[in-house]
């Protein structure tokens, strides 16, 4: 299970990855206009940092806070969408399953979510760095 939520985890670090890069490119000129009012790489670095940093944490959260609540009440779902449906989702005959087994185990759900921060942190560097390093000469020529 650690595996697969990885993967999926780079898929949506990938995302990231490149809206920062669309991002870094399509205000080239705005960042080449903070640098020529005094910014430093540092401050320009800073700000595409936290901007991925926070779509990042804040998928993380949800996602952490969705699937426990998601797995907590499981049957609940379940009875729900039978009800809504009209007919057993899941029937006793086919699953040979009274209710969906669902166990939370908190060691894999902190080492998925620490994974996670840790793929957004490195997706995060390099449109930052990217950010950091524009010429601001060139910066301003482009429109």
């Amino acid at each position: 299970m650690f595996i697969i939520l990885t993967l999926i985890i780079l898929v949506a670090a990938f995302n990231i990855l490149s809206s920062l890069i669309i991002l870094v490119r399509s205000k080239t000129r705005e960042i080449a206009i903070l640098r020529s009012l005094g910014f430093r790489k540092a401050n320009i670095l800073r700000i595409f940092f936290f901007s991925g940093g926070f779509v990042g944490f804040l998928g993380t959260i949800l996602g952490l806070l969705l699937g426990v609540i998601f797995v907590e009440n499981i049957q609940g779902i379940k009875e729900f969408f039978s009800k809504l449906v009209g007919f057993d989702i899941f029937p006793l005959e086919i699953y040979f399953l009274s209710e969906i087994p669902a166990r939370i185990n908190y060691f894999e759900v902190m080492s998925v979510v620490t994974m996670s921060l840790a793929i957004t942190v490195i997706a995060t560097i390099i449109p930052s760095v990217q950010a950091s390093n524009l010429n601001t000469v060139r910066g301003l020529k482009n429109e």
